[in-house]
């Protein structure tokens, strides 16, 4: 249960850091 719910954060954080990123392009 651990091991996916770090699985499960990791996965959130990367798509948030896509996403944050992907906001910077337009808004730049």
């Amino acid at each position: 249960v651990v091991e996916r719910a770090i699985a499960a954060a990791k996965a959130i954080v990367c798509n948030f850091m896509v996403v944050l990123r992907s906001v910077e392009a337009v808004m730049s």
